[in-house]
């Protein structure tokens, strides 16, 4: 466990906190880099107009924006977004702890998103440190959050803390095994082949998730079978929803997919902003784990893409650089969805038949095996089974994280 800070234990020991008041400015005048990412942003708008929580619940989308557009304007990959998204979702519910305590929850609500900004920039340049290029960090109006100085320190300590997240490991898995056949498209080097030796911030060791072994090369040309045939027969509605979750590059990506989804779930149920901000952390935490187990396995075993395998096949999009088994998009889907159906039970349908959508929509794509997609499922669920397990809702999610 990493070095801990005074934090609040309870979240309903934190609603019990003073009143002093700070009015705080709009979202507007707080966030210089406001302007749409797409659809998913004006969902966000909508459901946040329309819920039925107290406006003191609701989930701040300023920071989020920022980060979301972070993501996309610098074309992050989704391993290293997972990662941010993680650190940005742990480090709100350690600063929103805080500010009740010390505010009460309705001052509180009021307060935190100047921070969430702060919080925000100060996470997105620590990508700097893994980007293979140089980004752009978010950046605001001159002057930056403006809040009492003590809740100032309190968002430098949970930077500070959050800094083990971004402490790289030694060595990595390397590149596919000679026994793999997966190859790299266009001639470009693979995706952070290194990513599964990455620390797990909650699940300990990924190997305990590990997939099952693949079918041989030889033995892929059935399965290639049925990709072409799905590809060859694909229907407008079946090709709307592999565009729906392309989340390619230049997009806030599948983990940020997810993170929106999760938002908006929160935003239309009746829990109060603490608990709303445990389970995006919580989530996040899953997502950002279960990318490192898909990752490790992915270089493991080096499954080719089908159209590496079977030429005829045209993918809708372009495959990924990366190997094929697992389907990232399954195991980041159903790890979020299980997660978020644990808190939210009684959206455990709908959250399921999305996290199906859009691990089948890879296969739709021309870009996985079904094989693929079925070994997602198993190890996105375990380990969402060990974060839901694991994870303490009393207690601030930074310290109960795994860092150096």
């Amino acid at each position: 466990m990493g070095t801990q800070m005074s934090i609040p234990r309870s979240i309903s020991d934190a609603a019990k906190g003073g009143s002093n008041s700070l009015v705080g400015r709009s979202c507007v005048r707080r966030f210089c880099l406001v302007s749409a990412i797409g659809l998913w942003v004006l969902c966000a708008a909508i459901v946040a107009a329309i819920a039925p929580a107290h406006a003191d619940s609701r989930l701040d989308r300023c920071g989020w924006n920022a980060v979301f557009q972070f993501v996309a304007r610098n074309r992050l990959d989704p391993p290293l977004a997972s990662r941010l998204y993680a650190a940005f979702a742990i480090g709100s519910d350690a600063i929103y702890r805080h500010a009740a305590l010390k505010f009460g929850s309705e001052e509180a609500a009021r307060i935190v998103p100047d921070l969430f900004l702060g919080l925000a920039q100060e996470q997105t340049s620590r990508t700097l440190l893994w980007a293979p290029y140089p980004v752009q960090a978010v950046s605001c109006a001159a002057g930056g959050p403006k809040v009492e100085p003590d809740m100032l320190i309190v968002l430098k300590d949970v930077a500070r803390l959050l800094d083990g997240l971004w402490k790289r490991s030694g060595g990595g898995v390397g590149l596919p095994p000679p026994s793999g056949q997966w190859y790299p498209d266009r001639g470009s080097d693979p995706l952070r082949p290194d990513w599964g030796n990455v620390r797990p911030l909650l699940i300990g060791d990924p190997e305990k998730f590990q997939s099952k072994k693949p079918d041989a090369y030889g033995r892929l040309d059935r399965q290639a079978d049925l990709v072409w045939n799905a590809v060859s027969n694909l229907s407008p509605a079946e090709r709307a929803q592999v565009l729906y979750w392309a989340d390619g590059t230049g997009t806030f990506t599948p983990p940020g997919h997810w993170a929106q989804i999760a938002l908006n779930e929160l935003d239309a149920s009746d829990l109060d902003l603490g608990q709303k901000l445990f389970i995006v952390g919580a989530t996040m935490i899953a997502v950002n784990d279960a990318v490192i187990a898909c990752w490790r396995d992915k270089y493991t075993f080096g499954v080719p893409r089908p159209s590496q395998v079977y030429s005829k096949i045209e993918p809708v999009i372009p495959n990924p650089n990366f190997p094929s088994y697992p389907s990232g998009h399954s195991v980041i889907s159903t790890a979020a969805s299980h997660v978020l159906a644990s808190y939210l039970p009684k959206r455990a349908a709908p959250l399921e038949l999305m996290s199906q959508q859009a691990g089948r929509s890879r296969f739709l794509a021309g870009i996985h095996y079904l094989a693929d997609i079925e070994a997602g499922i198993v190890q996105g669920k375990g380990v969402a089974i060990e974060v839901v397990r694991k994870l303490d809702p009393e207690r601030s999610l930074i310290n109960q994280l795994e860092l150096p």
